[in-house]
């Protein structure tokens, strides 16, 4: 996809950082983690939701959580004619399941795009200051990637974690593993936001 722009790129940071807000008083009755089939706002492969699925579970079993896979989850609530996410039918899967939280996951960006860009003299561009004498069009691609973690409590429907990655645009960049096409960029983020939320576990411990 490309678009014709004319701007003064200012270039976001290609490090992610997670915003996280924990209830760790709520979390310590928490010995087992049921998780939803991760969804999505745009169309998506199903390799890449169950790969970020996977990075979650894997941080759970990491910080020696019981986990309920998705497809196990699938099969009780259908054996237990639970088809939706209200309060009351968490809490049927809080006693169907034994488990003290569930996970939901929802990818709400993931796109490549790029762009003809004007640099005008003067602009400020990733690795230079440009003086030159005269604009300059050049091609820009940018990665967008945000997921939207929860972690809700079956006793009352309320959130115990919520989590989504703070830059959801970065930047190509063919020297940095991480932002050199879309899917490093993923992988990227999934590995940082899951190791923040050991780090934080740990530390609110």
């Amino acid at each position: 996809m490309k678009h014709f722009t004319l701007v003064l790129i200012l270039v976001i940071s290609g490090c992610a950082t997670t915003d996280i807000t924990l209830n760790m008083d709520a979390m310590k009755s928490v010995k087992t983690v049921a998780i939803v089939p991760f969804t999505s706002r745009v169309n998506l492969k199903k390799e890449i939701l169950g790969e970020a699925e996977d990075s979650f579970k894997n941080a759970f079993l990491k910080m020696n959580y019981k986990v309920i896979e998705s497809n196990k989850l699938n099969e009780v609530m259908k054996g237990n004619n639970i088809s939706s996410f209200t309060v009351e039918d968490i809490k049927r899967i809080g006693k169907a399941t034994g488990a003290g939280a569930v996970l939901f996951g929802e990818i709400t960006d993931y796109e490549e795009v790029t762009r003809e860009v004007m640099f005008y003299p003067g602009s400020i561009t990733q690795n230079m200051f440009s003086n030159k004498g005269h604009d300059e069009l050049k091609y820009i691609t940018t990665y967008t990637f945000r997921i939207i973690i929860r972690l809700v409590n079956v006793a009352d429907g309320s959130e115990i974690l919520t989590m989504k990655n703070r830059t959801k645009e970065i930047q190509e960049e063919e020297n940095l593993q991480c932002c050199n096409s879309l899917e490093a960029y993923r992988r990227y983020t999934l590995d940082k936001m899951t190791g923040e939320l050991v780090d934080s576990m740990k530390e609110k411990k």
